[in-house]
């Protein structure tokens, strides 16, 4: 999304935006309920989300694509957490709620199907959408994977950072009932 300095902002409801009058739709971001017009050299505006409360967990041992999906999430607007192992991730669910966990399956301590397979079980974590991105990619993993409750399930070999991060706005969008996944627009 292009970025345009602020020179106006004002908090507005979603129903009073008027889409159809603008003179050039820029593009949205996904996030929580909260929603800010933005006008930039009169001529555009982009809707942009606060989504400084929507926290998202990655879970991946390998640290440097874990720094990379966490630098470009955050840019995004997004809270991010890193978990690089399935304790540590078990562990930290056992405090927080996060509103998407993007689950690797292979993992020390304890696997990705351990972890999903905790978070299935436990009622309050159950509601969590989890994204699994993965190098295992077998049917029979990703059948495994879906019937433990994973929303989607992603190849890391066949899926850029880029398309990722648009599956994760997509699909909080779409949970939380968002339109902010409209992708930009020229």
């Amino acid at each position: 999304m292009s970025e345009f300095p602020r020179i106006y902002s004002k908090e507005i409801p979603y129903s009073d935006l008027n889409l159809a009058k603008a003179p050039t739709f820029v593009g949205a971001k996904a996030g929580c309920s909260q929603l800010s017009c933005v006008i930039a050299f009169s001529t555009a505006f982009c809707i942009i989300k606060n989504m400084s409360m929507t926290k998202i967990l990655i879970v991946e041992d390998e640290r440097f694509l874990s720094t990379i999906l966490k630098n470009r999430l955050e840019k995004e607007g997004f809270v991010i957490t890193q978990a690089f192992d399935g304790e540590e991730a078990t562990g930290f669910l056992k405090s927080e709620k996060p509103d998407l966990i993007v689950l690797d399956l292979i993992l020390p301590k304890k696997s990705g199907f351990e972890v999903l397979e905790s978070v299935s079980k436990d009622p309050q974590l159950s509601q969590i959408p989890v994204v699994i991105l993965s190098n295992l990619g077998q049917e029979s993993d990703m059948e495994k994977a879906k019937s433990l409750g994973a929303l989607e399930y992603y190849i890391k070999v066949r899926t850029s950072i880029d398309s990722f991060v648009d599956v994760v706005k997509n699909i909080l969008g779409r949970l939380y009932g968002d339109s902010a996944t409209v992708s930009q627009k020229q």
